[in-house]
């Protein structure tokens, strides 16, 4: 298997496996916030299942059509952009998940 196939394959199980873990810890029919205001409030939320699907699901999108579009051509470089983008959106989905795990929290404290 050519290292940059792992590396997406890993970061999409990690992804997968945060959001399973974020899942089991909320209620499901909870909406969750999906983007802010520069107020901090929310702009605007989607049902968890989307919420936590949408990061997961564009990573694949995105990570396997650079690896098909460079199967090819596995070099370095090529290696670093896959690892680069799989940091990208594990960073993103983390920052995401607690962002909104703290005005979930805030907004049921009130």
């Amino acid at each position: 298997m050519p290292p940059t196939i792992a590396i997406a394959a890993a970061s999409w199980a990690l992804l997968a496996l945060i959001s399973l873990s974020y899942a089991l810890r909320m209620r499901p029919s909870r909406a969750m916030p999906m983007q802010w205001g520069l107020n901090g409030q929310p702009v605007w939320s989607a049902p968890l299942w989307l919420a936590l699907l949408f990061t997961p699901v564009l990573a694949v999108f995105v990570m396997g059509l650079t690896v098909w579009l460079t199967y090819t051509a596995v070099s370095a470089l090529v290696i670093i952009v896959i690892t680069l983008q799989a940091v990208a959106f594990l960073a993103a989905h983390l920052v995401h998940l607690e962002i909104s795990r703290r005005q979930i929290q805030h907004r049921d404290e009130r």
